[in-house]
Formats: C-alpha cells, structure tokens, sequence
C-alpha cells in the first residue's frame, strides 16, 4: 500500500528553505481553505510559490495525497501570529513538527475517504517518529489559535474522533473509542498479491515489505519499535529497537490469533508456527528459520 506520492519541489526561498527539522514532536493538522482543489493542485501551487512563505509537507485528498517536502526538513505551516499553546513546539514549530494539510470538498467539508487516507498517513509518521495519536497528533489552531483546520476548530469531537481512529490503526483495530457518528478507519482486506521472496529463512527487509503488503499495513520494510530479545536479534535487516511496537506485527498478531501488542516475541512466533503448521518452539532460528521460509511461501504463492 502506497501511502502517498512523492513529488518534491526544488528548495526555494518561499516555501522549501532546505533546514533540517531539530526533531518530530508532533503532527500537525491543517486544512486547505481552498474549495475543490485537490493535492496535485495544491503540489503545483507551492512548487511555484512566490508571494509569501508557506507550505507542509503531506497534502490530502480523497484519492491520493503528495509528499513535497522531505520529512527531515522544515516546512513553513505552524509558525503564525504570536500564541504558543503546545510546549514542545515554541519557540518555532517548524523546527520539531511535521505538517499535513487535508483538502476540502467545494462545500467546505473534509471526504470521508480524505480522513481515511489521512487517518492512514498520521498512523505511519506516529509508528516512524514514536509519537502517541492521542497527544502527538495536534491542531494548527492549537499552535497558534488560526482557524485550521477550520472544521475541525468548529467541532472538536471529530478531531478527536479523527485521533481515535489513528490509534485504532496502530493497535491492530482493537480500539473501541471511535465515535460511530463520523467516518473511521475501517480495516482493510487482505490483498492477495503474489511477490517474489527467495526462500532462504532469513528474515530481512524484503520479507517484511511482503508481509506489510499482503496484511495492508504501509510498506517500508521496517518493523519499528522492538524489544530487543532472541527473536528480533534474529532478524537480518529492517528493524528498529524501542518499546513502542509496530503495526505490521500488531496486523500479523491479530490475523494469527496472537496477543495484539506490536512486539514480537516468543508468543507471537509460537502463534505463528501454529498458524503456518511448521514445528513450535517460539523461536526464529539462524542462520535460516523454518517457520520463515514457510511465510516467505506463503507469500509468494498469495495464500498468506
């Protein structure tokens, strides 16, 4: 699943200054105030900028969203009038935030599949950046008491509603605090995409871009936020260490029947090799792993 279409603008004075982010405290959203217009429009607009200094670095609509700055550099969209409401981002929120601005439909109002494509974009920067949906996850208005995203500054429960469905994302869909009354994520159905992993039983980067694709998390061949134990040491390439879990594996763990907390480990693997009929021992096995080499079958064939 690809989540966005990266189309970078040249660095320029107006709206790509080319500084580095000191780091990502949180998500910012925004809205585009401008009736009808779609991301590729909105792509267009600042990759020609002139006038004045604007931008974010995802835009949003009901069909596709565009990347147009790198996520390690600043973005001009959080830096407006003179309030400060959220600690971690004074003196300039540019310096420690990533912005996402939501196109409108030409009455003003978000599509539900914009929150949807959205809720799916915010879901992978909180898993990539370790933040909490419910905290991490703020306003422009927030920031700086500017009415954006300006439907959801007149209704804050569905902003709220909006960061419940996040949440619901990276806990694998077991989150029951959406409200009913707004559109949430719904989960996706398993693709059934074939790939092309040699089966070695080495667990890597490709095996996981795999997995990610045919669970309908989004591929970067990362399982992030790990504790680091027997299991994951034995995975070769694609991990990052931390305590915070991953989606791919809260999907996986949630298919197989496992305890749905986004770290693997014993349990899961043991879960898994009932789940793929291979001998269970909970563990993954170097140099080549069984129950691997039997996922990576799986996947290949679509019959995962």
């Amino acid at each position: 699943m690809s989540l966005w279409i990266e189309k970078i603008i040249p660095v320029n004075k107006y709206s790509r200054p080319g500084l580095k982010l000191y780091s990502v405290k949180k998500i910012v959203m925004h809205y585009t105030a401008n009736p009808g217009a779609s991301a590729y429009n909105h792509y267009l607009y600042f990759k020609n900028l002139k006038d004045r200094y604007a931008s974010a670095h995802i835009f949003v609509d009901k069909t596709e969203a565009y990347q147009i700055i790198p996520l390690n550099e600043v973005a001009y969209h959080a830096n407006d009038g003179s309030y400060r409401g959220v600690e971690e981002l004074k003196p300039n929120a540019n310096f420690r935030s990533i912005g996402v601005e939501l196109c409108i439909e030409k009455d003003g109002t978000f599509h539900p599949e914009t929150i949807k494509r959205a809720a799916q974009i915010v879901a992978y920067l909180c898993e990539k950046y370790q933040l909490d949906p419910i905290n991490d996850v703020v306003r422009h208005y927030d920031v700086t008491h500017k009415n954006c995203p300006a439907p959801w500054v007149k209704d804050e429960g569905a902003f709220t509603a909006f960061k419940n469905s996040v949440k619901l994302l990276l806990n694998g869909g077991k989150t029951t605090n959406v409200k009913t009354s707004t559109p949430s994520y719904k989960q996706q159905t398993q693709t059934k995409n074939k790939t092309n992993l040699t089966i070695d039983g080495k667990w890597g980067s490709e095996t996981t871009k795999a997995l990610q694709i045919a669970l309908g998390t989004p591929v970067d061949g990362v399982i992030s936020s790990q504790p680091k134990n027997d299991i994951t040491k034995a995975i070769y390439s694609g991990i990052t260490f931390g305590n915070k879990g991953s989606m791919v594996i809260r999907a996986l763990q949630k298919k197989i029947g496992a305890k749905v907390d986004g770290k693997l480990g014993p349990e899961t693997v043991r879960k898994l090799q009932r789940y793929l009929g291979t001998p269970v021992d909970g563990k993954i096995s170097r140099p080549t792993s069984l129950v691997v080499k039997e996922l990576q079958r799986r996947l290949n064939e679509g019959t995962f």
